[in-house]
């Protein structure tokens, strides 16, 4: 995996595919829940797919002691500047639905559509607008 520099840190990440820019944001416990559907599914034809092990996964930094949702809303944007996407589709799923979602509010016109998957139960809207 290419790695790149982020806020103190770094983080692992990985692009294939062709074609309108897909951000796949994992969740808590598994840093690559994405493999299966991009080994076998046809996705990597119609989309430039990017995914990443957030802060504490795989081989990314350790997560910033009282890290928050702003943060890790701030490395999904920094990872489309790294690698030079103005838009981007993107994918949250569990907890990494509260990310994106927060990169949204921060940061709306850099991304195109979103899907939030699998919310965690009991989730209530803790995001917030920027200040």
């Amino acid at each position: 995996m290419e790695t790149f520099k982020v806020d103190g840190g770094q983080l692992e990440l990985r692009v294939r595919g062709n074609g309108s820019p897909l951000v796949l944001v994992h969740g808590s416990v598994i840093a690559d829940p994405w493999e299966p559907m991009l080994r076998y599914g046809n996705l990597l034809n119609s989309h430039q797919v990017v995914t990443f092990r957030r802060r504490g996964y795989g081989g990314s930094s350790p997560a910033k002691p009282g890290q928050t949702l702003s943060d890790e809303a701030a490395d999904v944007v920094a990872l489309l500047d790294h690698l030079q996407i103005d838009r981007s589709h993107v994918v949250g799923h569990s907890l990494a639905a509260d990310i994106v979602l927060q990169a949204v509010i921060e940061a709306p016109d850099r991304f195109l559509q979103i899907c939030l998957a699998a919310l965690p139960e009991g989730a209530r809207g803790t995001w917030r607008t920027p200040s």
